[in-house]
């Protein structure tokens, strides 16, 4: 596998790698985990991330706004956000991981889930349910998710009533 430096990933993009996490993920466990740049795991620590996941099964893939949830049977929850430039692959493991795999975690299967960020703006967080919201603060400020929420076209219209704001802009803010 080639790594192929990308332009930074959209929410529908995020919903794509979700599905495909979910497909490939749930039910496994992750039996041996290494973490590369500790950047990567800005958060906590390599050691709190690699402890956090090693020996975890997934329950369940999600998704808030940009941040893949991967719901984990140890009462966890790894969040991962791609940034500009992150990857999550699962893949055969039959070959060395391509360069910049900051997380490779091997699964119970014999294939494992690859961390791929090139410039290292994306990070993994593993918290247990009562330091989600210490950890990761962001998720609780979030606004509606148009593919979860069931937003209509009615619902985007009364939110966008009475601002006085070009429309790219207002659309683009994610701050409400």
């Amino acid at each position: 596998m080639r790594f192929t430096p990308r332009i930074m990933p959209e929410l529908p993009e995020v919903e794509t790698i979700r599905r495909g996490l979910e497909r490939t993920l749930v039910g496994r466990r992750f039996d041996e985990v290494t973490v590369g740049r500790e950047r990567v795991a800005r958060r906590t620590s390599r050691k709190g991330l690699r402890d956090g996941l090693t020996g975890a099964r997934v329950v369940r893939v999600d998704r808030r706004g940009k941040y893949l949830l991967l719901e984990l049977d140890s009462d966890s929850l790894a969040m991962v956000h791609l940034r500009m430039s992150g990857q999550v692959v699962v893949d055969e493991g039959r070959t060395a991981p391509p360069p910049h795999s900051h997380v490779v975690a091997e699964l119970d299967d014999g294939k494992r889930m690859l961390f791929i960020d090139p410039r290292t703006f994306g990070e993994v967080v593993v918290a247990s349910r009562g330091e989600v919201e210490i950890l990761i603060p962001e998720l609780g400020r979030l606004g509606i998710d148009p593919l979860v929420d069931g937003v209509t076209i009615d619902d985007v219209v009364s939110m966008c009533r009475n601002r006085r704001r070009r429309v790219k802009s207002l659309l683009l803010d994610q701050s409400e």
